[in-house]
């Protein structure tokens, strides 16, 4: 019976981050479902529950969400203030859920990220063909707004997968076929739907994390076959990029003059307007509630037509900064880097990806926006985290 239960746990949990690439609604259900999984041992439950509420890295994984009180302080709304907790609720409860799972059940970490990889890229595929197929032809811009929960998250998801299956691909002691199959394969179809899907930041991060991987696969002495790969991809890559209008001028358009073109240059003015908020606002920020308000004033004196459909600022840490003032900023640089420190101590690769990968697309995007972003990175972020709990989870 503790067998069956130990393996029903393993598919509960990889549920948890996995739903997010079917809709927010089924992985609102899965984090449901994980509670009262939990719950079925009430006794261990409560137990762990009080463990997890006074460990001091369970509370320290907790830390941005008690942060957004600086910026609640703002509102008087009740509507608003509960709205936007339940929003950034997953911060709160993930980490205590994650530690009460923990202690109950071991997690082969290894096998966990290799389902939810595989899980990630199977669905993405299955939506992108769908998608393509009741369009009729392919079209980039549909397939960038259509895509459960857009390409910003998706790309978010693949990127993550794909270096999980590059990491595999070269520390895995099996025969070069099967890891060509198995993760090679897997790689580079990943790759193709983040050109599919337009998701540029997510292909930034992945390049930039493959790029840091060269001094672990030097060291495992795998040079000739990294070159061989390298190669093969660019060449493919380039080829696929090149034979599509859509995908060539979406990628081109990082080049362009002019503002109305370039994503770039849109985005140094919407950096530009929340760090002037910020700077006005250093020590308690302005709240969720004011924030889009004052951007929207910034874009219309700036001639910049962000006004007109709501752009935020388009970097969480300026995010953090102009709703919840210095402290919002050094918060989640705290979390980030301090986490990334640690995962480099303990040698945990596959960790220091994640946190990479979240780091990088944190530049360009207000990820911690929606619950597509809190509950990939709480989720995630709290299992490597918490694994120190039993040294065998340690994914070395």
């Amino acid at each position: 019976m503790q067998k069956v239960l130990h393996k029903i746990s393993s598919w509960v949990l990889l549920l948890v981050p996995l739903s997010l690439s079917i809709s927010i609604d089924f992985n609102t259900k899965a984090i449901l479902l994980f509670t009262i999984f939990l719950l079925l041992d009430y006794k261990n439950f409560y137990k762990n529950l009080k463990l997890a509420i006074s460990d001091k890295f369970v509370l320290f994984l907790m830390i941005i969400f008690f942060i957004q009180f600086i910026g609640l302080s703002h509102i008087s709304n009740k509507d608003i203030i509960v709205d936007y907790l339940e929003r950034k609720a997953s911060f709160l409860v993930l980490p205590i859920l994650t530690y009460i799972y923990i202690k109950k059940y071991k997690i082969n970490l290894n096998k966990f990220l290799k389902r939810l990889s595989y899980g990630i890229l199977l669905i993405s595929l299955i939506s992108v063909i769908n998608l393509i197929y009741g369009y009729g032809s392919y079209n980039m811009n549909f397939l960038a707004k259509n895509i459960p929960n857009g390409h910003i998250y998706t790309g978010l998801y693949l990127s993550f997968s794909a270096i999980i299956f590059w990491k595999y691909f070269f520390s895995e002691n099996q025969k070069i076929l099967k890891n060509i199959f198995f993760y090679f394969i897997p790689f580079v179809l990943s790759i193709i739907i983040l050109i599919i899907i337009g998701s540029r930041t997510a292909l930034i991060a992945l390049i930039i994390c493959s790029i840091f991987s060269i001094f672990y696969i030097i060291k495992i002495n795998k040079t000739k076959q990294l070159l061989f790969v390298c190669l093969f991809i660019t060449m493919c890559v380039c080829i696929f990029i090149y034979l599509n209008n859509d995908i060539l001028n979406r990628f081109s358009m990082i080049f362009a003059s002019t503002e109305k073109n370039n994503p770039l240059l849109q985005r140094v003015i919407q950096w530009n307007c929340a760090i002037n908020i910020f700077k006005e606002n250093i020590f308690f920020g302005v709240g969720p509630e004011k924030i889009q308000h004052l951007l929207n004033s910034c874009y219309n004196l700036n001639k910049f037509n962000g006004h007109k459909f709501n752009l935020n600022s388009h970097n969480q840490y300026l995010d953090e900064a102009t709703k919840n003032g210095i402290l919002g900023l050094i918060t989640i640089l705290i979390l980030y880097f301090s986490n990334l420190y640690y995962s480099l101590k303990e040698k945990n690769l596959n960790y220091t990806f994640f946190l990479i990968i979240i780091i990088i697309v944190s530049f360009a995007e207000n990820i911690f926006s929606r619950q597509a972003g809190i509950v990939f990175y709480s989720f995630l972020n709290s299992l490597f985290f918490l694994s120190h709990l039993d040294k065998k989870n340690y994914l070395k």
